[in-house]
């Protein structure tokens, strides 16, 4: 099937039409045969966005832009190149090796995404990350004419590797929360024993006051009663102003100036 092309021949510049999957071309004007097919014009703009394109995302692999920016850059270049199979499969690629890189971040905390207002990644939906990077694969391969059977195997094994990357980063937070768990445990233990020590530095005083308060009344001549209450006073207030040196000792943290 023909697929016409307006372009301007690189010997004459005059515009001439030929067809898009031809082998040899021949300029009508100048009779000269042309060894490459020459970009039309909207190759040519195309290739100026995408050189835009591929500036900021070699500055998002330098963590200066996010995932989202790239991709909205390539929301700059779609009018261009809406009908090309190399715009698609460019921003294909990006986002099949952006997802990857996202994934494989060593920042897990939950929740973590980076959205796009027409296609998202969604780190804890696999599916939606494959269906986003097929639609961009299928777009590619509607437009194009040649190596479609190359296409359809660079779709399929980067399907696989992102599932590969999902099961790997599913694995890692699994890790991580496990390790989590196990320091929230640890210091739980740690402020539990910070708060034994606490009561146990703040109740031998009070019961030595108490008893010493108690045995020297009742030497004295106090009634017992009387004694033993005056003792639990003393001794309370004791263990309460001794409980409060302690933990101010034990909780104390050197400020960050």
């Amino acid at each position: 099937m023909m697929e016409m092309v307006t372009v301007k021949c690189p010997n004459c510049f005059g515009q001439i039409q030929l067809d898009k999957n031809a082998e040899k071309y021949f300029c009508l004007y100048c009779r000269k045969e042309i060894k490459e097919r020459p970009k039309t014009e909207e190759e040519i703009a195309l290739e100026i966005k995408l050189k835009m394109v591929r500036e900021i995302e070699k500055r998002y692999m330098r963590n200066q832009k996010t995932f989202g920016d790239v991709m909205n850059a390539f929301d700059v270049a779609e009018p261009v190149g809406k009908y090309l199979p190399l715009y698609w499969l460019e921003r294909a690629r990006f986002f099949h090796k952006g997802s990857l890189r996202e994934l494989n971040r060593d920042d897990l905390s939950v929740g973590r995404s980076n959205t796009h207002k027409k296609y998202k990644v969604y780190y804890k939906d696999k599916d939606k990350i494959i269906e986003n990077y097929v639609v961009l694969m299928d777009k590619a391969l509607e437009y194009t004419t040649k190596n479609k059977e190359m296409l359809e195997v660079e779709k399929k094994k980067g399907i696989d590797s992102i599932t590969a990357a999902f099961g790997a980063e599913q694995e890692r937070r699994g890790e991580f929360s496990r390790k989590d768990q196990a320091m929230r445990a640890k210091i739980e233990e740690i402020e539990k024993n910070k708060m034994k020590r606490c009561a146990l530095i703040a109740l031998i005083p009070g019961l030595v006051v108490f008893v010493v308060v108690s045995l020297v009344l009742l030497v004295m001549g106090a009634h017992p009663i009387e004694g033993m209450l005056t003792g639990l006073m003393l001794g309370g207030v004791a263990s309460l102003i001794i409980g409060a040196i302690a933990a101010s000792i034990i909780y104390w943290k050197p400020r960050d100036w």
